[in-house]
């Protein structure tokens, strides 16, 4: 009965080949994804495999992945059990590990509502501007002295990424000029995740021919031990830090924060474990993808400088040369997003996307697919057919021009699709298109050599990396150099300031349209005081964090405009001291100073009646000449108030 039943169903097509015990191992090569789509372009865009015990099948059309991800969504929400599940993913609790249930409810509706919700990406807002300000500021002193320079843009790509997320995460950054004190952990942190990267993309055969894992003849198993014991010291390490900061009271900003804060009301739901797991899949889906991502687009630029040139001339246009380009700024530049989606097509950061396997039967297209059966989208082969995009070998931003998202909804699937598509994707995209448009903005760029081609090899591992690390020929737009020189000026967290103790720094800020866009934002004023968006560099030697409207001192300025919706106040430092005059002021505007002087922007902006008394005051009061050697706690400085 059960041979005829099984007789009577269509299956897909299956490549010849097949051996005992083995099925097709023998025949996949690396990279597998070029594998496969050899064998879809020969069978079927729906294709059936057998590795070992297993059975697959590979969907390589935008219509196979719409019928399997959502008409059939509730049916393929499992995951295959693989050893690095186990190992890596503590126990397959994490949220891309997890088993469809309620376990797995729970996780995708935190990582929704509290982690990569809109509201929540858009309150990281800072954080993605003044690290991507401090890359800027890296390059152009490298190339400051006009010429072009050599740079190595995996390194710096890498470093931003890293920083960005950890400052979401736990409040801390690992990578900078004057990081040293982290030194030995920034180090740990990007070994264990290279590391992860690399296990976690690695073939495991002993995840297809169970006998194998009593022999390990690769060390997977050994290497995934070790490091999952070194990622979990890691991971609980930040948890302790946050869970200290917290109960001494310091502000809590961070995701860690958020998840400690709902274990006090749910600690059945929030466990250090779960808590851990969380981390564990935003550093993998924050850190890596999105440097991969922006190392490819400068790849392709560089080779294709009339692209390059045509986004140059659509980032002046609307956002001009008197200021940095925000995140506001994005979505007026379609030819930007271009850009980031040809990318994603051409060099998508994970070309397999992560396996899913049927729970029960179902059928896809006119197939019949058995439960327990591996699903495998194979995103780099529907982004490169013919048959869904036209000439699909060129690099043509073009191609979107008047499109919506949903007109190629099932075409380009680089973050995947369904419920379990990959919810990080908002926070990449924000990333990516910020440090983007900046680095075109603000420097030009050129091949080595001035004529050889970028190498455009694929590297092996989860998110394919480029088998060549990038390097470029950089240098700072004349146009420009006004930008670049005031964005070197703005001290982010961790540059060259000037203490009177440990506890004080001084500001050392422009006063121009430029710096108003490039500092970041300060959040919402909480409790009756105005809170930094930016958190010291350590904790321990910085404990001020909140700043008091009586310390707030605004300096006059000429007319300028209103900066984009939602930034009220800009680069407020820590500090506690009496204010004094910013050491920049000129004297034209010590002259031009008045108690009449009233900031409107400051005043409207901030709606809580008694801030607004206290500024007002605050403003009135007259400046004090500050003695030139004298280095006193400064003045905290608004910049971007239009006055009155």
């Amino acid at each position: 009965m059960i041979g005829k039943a099984a007789w009577k169903k269509n299956f897909p097509p299956s490549p010849p080949g097949k051996l005992p015990i083995i099925g097709h191992l023998h025949l996949l090569k690396t990279p597998l994804h070029k594998t496969l789509n050899q064998f879809s372009q020969k069978h079927g865009p729906i294709i059936s495999l057998r590795f070992g015990f297993r059975n697959a099948v590979v969907l390589s059309s935008p219509s196979a992945v719409e019928e399997c991800f959502i008409k059939n969504d509730t049916l393929v929400l499992n995951r295959p059990k693989f050893l690095s599940g186990k190992l890596l993913n503590y126990n397959f609790t994490t949220l891309g590990a997890v088993p469809y249930g309620p376990l797995w409810k729970n996780l995708r509706r935190l990582t929704a509502v509290e982690i990569f919700s809109t509201a929540r990406l858009n309150g990281f807002s800072g954080i993605r501007q003044d690290e991507t300000n401090l890359l800027l500021k890296k390059l152009y002193q490298l190339s400051s002295r006009g010429g072009f320079v050599k740079v190595e843009m995996k390194s710096k790509l890498s470093e931003l990424s890293f920083n960005i997320v950890m400052r979401i995460v736990a409040g801390k950054r690992y990578f900078g000029d004057h990081e040293m004190e982290n030194e030995s952990e920034a180090r740990r942190f990007r070994v264990l995740i290279e590391e992860l990267s690399y296990l976690s993309g690695a073939s495991n055969p002993g995840d297809f021919l169970p006998f194998l894992q009593w022999f390990d003849y690769q060390n997977l198993e050994k290497r995934m031990i070790i490091l999952q014991k070194e990622m979990d010291s890691f991971l609980q390490g930040l948890i302790d830090e946050r869970r200290r900061n917290g109960d001494c009271g310091g502000e809590k900003t961070t995701m860690i924060d958020s998840m400690l804060a709902l274990q006090v009301s749910e600690p059945e739901n929030y466990s250090d474990q779960i808590i851990k797991g969380i981390i564990l899949v935003v550093l993998m889906a924050g850190t890596d993808t999105s440097a991969v991502t922006m190392e490819w687009s400068m790849s392709l630029l560089l080779n294709h400088p009339d692209v390059l040139n045509k986004a140059k001339t659509e980032l002046d246009r609307y956002v001009g040369e008197s200021r940095l380009v925000n995140e506001h700024d994005i979505t007026k530049l379609p030819y930007l997003r271009g850009i980031i989606n040809e990318t994603l097509r051409l060099y998508p950061a994970i070309p397999l996307l992560v396996p899913r396997e049927s729970s029960h039967d179902c059928k896809i297209g006119p197939f019949d697919v058995p439960g327990q059966t591996m699903l495998l989208v194979n995103a780099w082969a529907i982004h490169r057919d013919p048959r869904v995009w036209v000439d699909p070998e060129r690099f043509d931003p073009d191609r979107y021009a008047g499109l919506e998202d949903e007109d190629y909804r099932y075409r380009l699937v680089p973050f995947g699709a369904g419920r379990r598509k990959c919810p990080g994707s908002g926070l990449a995209n924000r990333v990516v298109a910020l440090a983007l448009a900046a680095l075109i903005q603000c420097f030009e760029w050129e091949r080595i050599g001035g004529g050889e081609a970028v190498d455009m090899a694929e590297g092996g591992g989860l998110s394919m990396p480029k088998a060549v690390p990038l390097e470029a020929m950089c240098r700072a737009r004349e146009d420009m150099m006004h930008l670049d020189s005031h964005t070197a000026k703005l001290l982010v967290i961790s540059h060259h300031v000037p203490r009177s103790s440990q506890f004080h720094r001084r500001i050392l800020i422009g006063h121009t349209p430029t710096t108003t866009a490039a500092a970041p934002a300060l959040k919402p004023p909480r409790n009756n005081q105005v809170h930094q968006e930016i958190d010291p560099i350590n904790p321990r030697k910085n404990p001020v964090k909140t700043i008091k409207p009586a310390n707030i001192k605004i300096i006059p300025q000429p007319p300028l405009p209103l900066p984009p919706a939602g930034s009220s106040l800009h680069h407020l430092n820590n500090g506690g001291a009496q204010p004094t005059p910013d050491p920049n002021l000129t004297q034209e505007h010590r002259t031009a100073y008045t108690p009449r002087t009233v900031s409107r922007l400051v005043v409207e902006k901030l709606q809580l009646p008694h801030v607004r008394e206290n500024l007002r005051r605050t403003h009135q009061k007259k400046l004090r000449e500050e003695p030139e050697n004298t280095q006193s706690a400064a003045a905290v400085v608004v910049v971007g108030a239009r006055m009155k």
